[in-house]
């Protein structure tokens, strides 16, 4: 067995409309023989959100990936807000804030995985689908976000193995997850892997864009980002 991934993220109709840039930032990279991904979804309400969110995904990518062995995930969002803090160089905390979701897959399925905010991570692990975001508090878009001082009670971290093909994990930012309801997220997560597994990673790419942007929900303005690892046979 062996591991794929895909991903992509599009910008929105309504930040195309008001020329505004993806507010989403996706990262998604071979790492130590497995897999690194990342999706951070800047707040829109702040000047410098996709700053952000792209400060976030390198960020994430320099704590997953820096050591042979995978991080203790409880560890995570301490070393993940001060990497954050370090990428935004000059850039106000306050003017840049965002949510992320992140995770790294071994080349043997074992999975370390973290989020801080809105969006969703599902985790299919030896069959079994589970929705690992809580359902979301508060009113409205009321939400934790990564901000200049950590607060390590709003994140979310956890660990999960891969052990039979067609495990995996999916991120997706709120562009993608609030149009979904939860009691069909199994269902969505066995048509993307039907769908993405004989593709190459370019194809898959492709195809997840024409997707997004030809997205069936009426009213959508979003930015839509959304990765995805799966275990498969060779």
């Amino acid at each position: 067995m062996t591991l794929v991934a895909f991903g992509a993220s599009v910008r929105g109709p309504a930040h195309e409309f008001a020329h505004t840039a993806n507010q989403d930032a996706l990262g998604l990279s071979g790492c130590r023989g497995g897999w690194f991904a990342a999706a951070c979804d800047g707040l829109g309400s702040h000047s410098m959100s996709h700053a952000g969110s792209r400060a976030m995904m390198r960020a994430a990518k320099s704590v997953l990936c820096t050591g042979k062995a995978l991080p203790d995930h409880k560890s995570l969002p301490e070393f993940l807000h001060r990497a954050w803090i370090r990428e935004l160089g000059d850039l106000e905390p306050r003017s840049a804030r965002e949510h992320m979701l992140g995770r790294r897959a071994t080349q043997t399925g074992r999975v370390v995985f973290a989020q801080l905010g809105d969006g969703l991570l599902v985790v299919r692990s030896a069959g079994q689908t589970t929705v690992v975001t809580p359902r979301r508090q508060g009113f409205g878009n009321e939400t934790d976000s990564l901000a200049d001082r950590h607060r390590p009670e709003q994140w979310l971290t956890g660990e999960a193995e891969l052990t039979r093909p067609g495990d995996g994990v999916l991120l997706m930012t709120d562009g993608v997850s609030d149009d979904l309801q939860e009691s069909l997220l199994p269902g969505f997560f066995t048509s993307l892997l039907q769908d993405l597994r004989a593709r190459s990673r370019r194809a898959g790419k492709r195809w997840l864009e024409r997707q997004f942007l030809n997205w069936p929900v009426p009213m959508h303005g979003d930015d839509k980002t959304l990765a995805a690892i799966f275990k498969v046979e060779r």
